[in-house]
């Protein structure tokens, strides 16, 4: 019920790595032991997925024993469509700096988010979909318009859609400017959705992108300037044209890497 040390070698080599290549060797060694003492203080942090438990056992876990631990918790993980998320109340979670929610509609996302949520570093929402099963296509922008207000310290954000769904951006919503994203994971319908939620991502760094259609080629029409950018990943069935890649590196000047459909290409001056 503990984090895991997956990272550990490679944090690990990094750390020698600056110690052997520091000149100043007494220095080096001090910055070697103070890294390794936070990663030796974050692997007893607890972390729960309650993905795979009934509601009757959740609920049971939840009253009697998550009060004792939640000022320790760093991360929950929970599957909407098993568990009533307005049952659950984040307050107390002061550790708490993960939170992914599977399976979910944006109602319950909106719930959960509008909750004591503001010092939360990363957000996954795995499995979006509509509240209606007539509808397939997901709004995102009051979803979007509620993170960026209730998680203004958010770095890292993960919005993927449930089967057959597609999520879709109106370009004409406002985003609030005041988010620290810096990592965002995204699939959406329309390609020239990304670029409209990007002009308001102002500390973006890293993308890893997914879309469906070329539909609404405006995109090409207007010029967003999104100078942090510097890693870009796109995956599609469809090739982006040669157009959208030109297009791209106008609009990112600062663009170290491109991946498209695992292809790395990096970019020169």
């Amino acid at each position: 019920m503990c984090t895991r040390i997956e990272n550990f070698s490679s944090e690990l080599f990094y750390m020698i790595f600056d110690y052997l290549c520091n000149e100043d060797i007494s220095f080096a060694f001090s910055g070697l032991n103070l890294r390794l003492n936070r990663i030796v203080s974050k692997m007893n942090k607890p972390h729960f997925s309650f993905t795979k438990y009934s509601p009757t056992k959740f609920h049971n876990f939840w009253i009697n024993y998550m009060p004792l631990i939640k000022h320790k918790v760093v991360a929950l993980e929970f599957l909407g469509r098993q568990i009533d998320l307005k049952d659950i109340l984040f307050t107390g979670f002061n550790c708490l700096t993960s939170l992914v929610l599977e399976d979910i509609n944006c109602r319950q996302a909106e719930y959960v988010i509008t909750e004591n949520l503001s010092k939360l570093k990363r957000l996954s929402i795995r499995g979006l979909f509509a509240d209606y099963y007539q509808n397939k296509n997901v709004m995102i922008a009051s979803l979007l318009q509620l993170i960026f207000h209730h998680l203004s310290n958010l770095q890292d954000l993960i919005i993927l859609p449930a089967d057959n769904e597609k999520l879709v951006y109106d370009e004409q919503t406002i985003l609030s400017t005041k988010n620290r994203l810096k990592t965002l994971t995204i699939h959406l319908h329309y390609i020239n959705n990304l670029f409209s939620i990007l002009q308001y991502l102002p500390y973006i760094e890293h993308v890893n992108f997914t879309f469906s259609s070329y539909y609404r080629m405006s995109v090409f029409q207007t010029m967003y300037l999104i100078p942090t950018l510097t890693i870009l990943n796109i995956h599609s069935v469809m090739n982006p044209c040669f157009d959208l890649v030109k297009y791209l590196f106008k609009c990112c000047p600062n663009l170290r890497e491109f991946t498209n459909n695992g292809i790395q290409m990096t970019a020169c001056n």
